[in-house]
């Protein structure tokens, strides 16, 4: 395997579970160290305890990654555990189901919090770093349900299509200090939110396994693939992207994952 991060720190949101989990592990693999932050504290510890297991460097820190205080004190906490901080994934999600009238404000409110304010936070607290130790790399996690209507993800889709203007806008104003940044839009992943959703909603995994051309969900470890590469050298000349790795599913006509009446 590469060892492409030797020397560099990664903090990676949502890392106690799913594409987090997976991504905090590859940075691991490939010699970082790793923050691995997340709202489920005991999560965040059990993924640095199977890192350090291997003779990986991580350190686990709780946040709400929508609080400024807590999204500040996380980059603090890298600067303080591993004296720098190279890699920001914003990867924490959080999403609620329902047509628009029906969606509660405070949940609309939360979901943007989090998939979209969330970043901004942290993209605000790590950038003097970054521009401070001579650059840095942003990778930002957004959605198929970004780049179009995902029929029954208002709240979702609305935040994530904000993702990809805010990555682009990062990438545009910092370019000049070696700063980076992208974004990813995966389609349907094997996550824990979205085993429970299959599980939950009769007839949606069929529906998933058809919105996709190449007949499967994605695996974390596909996602976190894409994340590494961006926040490669491998990647140097790649700034204010928007990789869409979704198994085709951008590529057809939509279909009614939920099985809402309207469709």
């Amino acid at each position: 395997m590469p060892r492409r991060f030797v020397g560099k720190v990664a903090l990676v949101t949502g890392a106690g579970s799913g594409i987090g989990e997976a991504t905090a592990k590859r940075f691991a693999d490939e010699g970082a160290s790793v923050v691995a932050v997340d709202i489920n504290e005991p999560a965040a510890m059990r993924v640095v305890g199977e890192i350090r297991e291997l003779g990986g460097h991580a350190s686990a820190r709780r946040a709400d990654v929508a609080n400024p205080a807590d999204a500040e004190a996380m980059i603090q906490y890298a600067i303080e555990i591993f004296g720098r901080l190279d890699i920001l994934h914003n990867n924490a999600t959080s999403g609620v189901i329902g047509l628009i009238a029906d969606v509660p404000v405070d949940d609309w409110t939360r979901v943007l919090a989090v998939n979209l304010t969330a970043p901004f936070l942290a993209t605000k607290f790590a950038l003097p770093v970054m521009i401070g130790q001579g650059g840095g790399v942003i990778i930002n996690m957004s959605s198929d349900a970004g780049l179009m209507a995902e029929y029954g993800l208002s709240a979702y889709g609305a935040a994530k299509a904000g993702v990809i203007s805010l990555t682009r806008s990062i990438a545009a104003e910092y370019a000049r200090q070696n700063i980076r940044a992208n974004c990813i839009s995966p389609g349907g992943v094997l996550t824990p939110p979205t085993l429970a959703f299959i599980h939950a909603v009769d007839g949606v995994e069929a529906r998933m396994k058809q919105a996709h051309p190449i007949g499967r969900l994605g695996r974390p470890e596909e996602i976190a693939n894409v994340v590494l590469f961006l926040a490669s050298d491998d990647a140097s000349f790649v700034t204010g992207a928007c990789y869409v790795v979704d198994g085709g599913s951008m590529a057809t006509k939509s279909v009614n994952l939920m099985g809402l009446p309207g469709l």
